[in-house]
């Protein structure tokens, strides 16, 4: 392999690859940090996400390797803003409560999406604002970096609930355990196979247009496709991971310094008061309650669920 194929195909890879497991590990300890850490860290993720729109300003008509590798950064930035301000529970909907027994169809989507509303109003906003800014411009990296961010996560969302053995409360803490209530362990639903195999036929075609050369005379260079392909790529084996027996946090087993082998269930177990039956999160004394008689699906093994 020649030097210029290395800069071209092996290094946009690795940076993706990296900047995606530091930026995920990274999100993960502040998650799990005191809550009296929580303001200091919204406030680094909030100067982080307005120099992420800044560098996408400065960007915006520059396709050359040092705006290609800036604007992906920026993206990545500001959608961990998003994410940040997700786990802290900060920005998340006006429901944090565990999902009914009887809540069944219509009702129970309605719930569900009322626990997360502001969070995905959030990445509405941000998401036309990178628009805005990148729209007359010669780099659009920034965009399809947070586009990609946008559907795959919107995807994992919805396997979650329409059902998927391994639910991803390994990433949530206490604080927003209920949300597993709203999750469907007990079959693999039809949306799995539908959106992977969407999801993996784009990854193909981009696959194929980088391979084929077709990038070098396309709206974005050969480097930028990379990065977005290696970006897609990741997301596509977060979802295979979501029916697979892979505990995912293992790959940042080191990087949080902790035990990640511990179910959400036995977690709770520590943190329910024996006089209300409410669990809280021992860590957030300004963490909402709730009532773990309701969480079926917490109280019960899941399979390659931890936490």
């Amino acid at each position: 392999m020649t030097a210029s194929a290395v800069t071209t195909y092996v290094v946009p890879a690795l940076f993706a690859i990296g900047v995606w497991w530091f930026a995920t590990g990274y999100i993960l300890w502040l998650g799990r940090r005191p809550a009296n850490s929580h303001v200091a860290g919204m406030i680094s993720a909030t100067l982080a996400a307005l120099g992420g729109f800044a560098v996408l300003a400065l960007t915006a008509n520059s396709k050359d390797a040092v705006a290609t590798y800036a604007a992906f950064t920026a993206a990545i930035a500001i959608w961990g803003w998003h994410e940040l301000s997700f786990i802290y529970g900060f920005v998340t909907g006006p429901r944090r409560a565990p999902c009914p027994r009887d809540a069944r169809g219509i009702k129970r989507f309605s719930l569900a999406i009322q626990t997360m509303l502001y969070h995905e109003f959030a990445i509405l906003v941000a998401g036309l604002l990178i628009f805005a800014v990148s729209l007359l411009g010669d780099n659009q990296v920034g965009l399809i970096t947070y586009l990609i961010l946008w559907s795959m996560r919107i995807s994992a969302k919805l396997n979650l609930y329409f059902g998927v053995p391994n639910m991803a409360v390994e990433m949530m803490p206490l604080r927003l355990s209920y949300l597993a209530s709203y999750f469907n362990t007990v079959r693999i639903s039809a949306f799995f196979p539908v959106s992977v195999t969407l999801a993996t036929l784009v990854l193909t075609g981009a696959i194929y247009a980088i391979a084929t050369g077709m990038t070098e005379s396309g709206p974005i260079s050969t480097t930028a496709a990379v990065l977005c392909t290696t970006l897609l790529a990741l997301a596509v084996f977060e979802h295979w991971v979501l029916i697979l027996p892979f505990n995912e946090m293992k790959l940042w087993g080191r990087f949080l310094g902790q035990d990640t082998s511990k179910p959400v269930a036995t977690l709770l177990s520590k943190t329910v008061s024996v006089d209300t039956g409410v669990a809280r999160d021992a860590s957030d004394p300004t963490a909402t309650d709730f009532d773990t008689t309701r969480q079926t699906s917490l109280s019960t093994p899941v399979k390659g669920a931890t936490v």
